[in-house]
């Protein structure tokens, strides 16, 4: 009689086989199905945001202005920009929410008014103090206007209170999609992952801006808020 042990023994290895090969076969689909899942996010995000651009640059620029003011006034009367000192704003360009207004009424109240500067080599935003709108700025990367090197003044994002997000898309959720470079996912990101630093993240984008739902990743960092020339959209008191 062929004794069970014996045959168990003699294919031992072959059990092994099979069961590190049928592991790999599950991680490789997986992988496959990951893959994928990120694939479709991709192209959803690049199909948002060319047509929520399209809608947006649709806008006249006394529309945009108008709204842009209601935005201001709503910012402004937030409970946690009155008690924010340093706050890091965006420079518009192009069809954003205008925010030279917000900077500059910011510096008269006294405020610390951040602006972002673009450190393209490495992939990520510099923070930068302003005092004087007119006389220290000029176009940096992208054609966005930055301190210029004689008036740069920087920053660490662990003293920035107050972030004033931009961005293409918006979802009701606080999730955002950008412009395709990352750099604010980048810094937003490792405000999440900076247990000491508490900024209150305010995202500002016009109604037409956002959506029910958008693809997001394990890494994205959802805003505290959201502003439209309508309403306040608020979730979490900070991060």
């Amino acid at each position: 009689m062929y004794r069970l042990d014996v045959f168990a023994l003699e294919h031992h290895h072959f059990l092994v086989d099979f069961k590190l090969q049928f592991c790999y076969n599950i991680a490789t689909i997986i992988q496959l199905l990951a893959n994928e899942c990120r694939r479709h996010s991709l192209i959803m995000k690049k199909s948002l945001r060319t047509s929520v651009l399209a809608m947006r640059d649709m806008l006249g620029i006394e529309e945009r202005c108008q709204k842009s003011t209601l935005i201001k006034e709503m910012l402004f009367g937030l409970n946690e920009f009155h008690s924010s000192s340093n706050i890091l704003f965006y420079v518009a360009t192009k069809s954003e929410v205008q925010t030279e207004d917000m900077i500059r009424q910011a510096i008269k109240q006294g405020k610390r008014a951040l602006v972002p500067i673009t450190d393209a080599e490495n992939k990520r935003l510099l923070i930068s103090e302003l005092h004087d709108f007119d006389l220290e700025l000029e176009k940096g990367a992208y054609g966005i206007l930055e301190p210029t090197k004689i008036y740069q003044r920087l920053v660490p994002l662990d003293e920035v209170e107050m972030i004033i997000v931009p961005g293409v898309v918006f979802d009701l959720h606080g999730h955002r999609i950008g412009y395709g470079g990352g750099y604010y996912d980048r810094m937003l990101e490792s405000i999440g992952q900076n247990k000491g630093t508490k900024a209150c993240l305010i995202g500002v984008c016009f109604e037409c801006q956002l959506v029910d739902t958008i693809p997001i990743e394990k890494h994205d960092m959802p805003v505290s808020r959201i502003i439209t020339e309508e309403r306040v959209i608020m979730w979490r008191r900070d991060i």
